[in-house]
């Protein structure tokens, strides 16, 4: 991706296929899924944005300090996302 270890996931279903924004977004959270064209991608830093912007994970998908794995997401990866409960989404925060 444009931005260090934002992954862009490829060749989503056409019927969730978006244009970008009109007007980009100041900030978007890191974390958050963006939806443009046929791509899906999860930000990885707080940072302004241009994609839709459909959710957010509560897995932080890239950590620099983990000098031996710092990418969750990696070149050929299969990515699935499915909805959870608040609940869910604030127990991966409390491990």
């Amino acid at each position: 991706g444009f931005v260090a270890c934002m992954p862009f996931l490829g060749y989503i279903d056409k019927t969730l296929q978006l244009s970008r924004l009109l007007t980009p977004l100041v900030n978007v959270p890191t974390c958050s899924v963006g939806l443009t064209y046929q791509f899906c991608n999860v930000y990885t830093f707080e940072r302004p944005g241009g994609w839709y912007i459909i959710g957010n994970t509560p897995i932080n998908i890239f950590n620099p300090s983990d000098h031996n794995k710092p990418n969750l997401i990696n070149p050929g990866d299969e990515v699935k996302f499915y909805e959870i409960q608040k609940n869910e989404y604030r127990k991966f925060y409390e491990k």
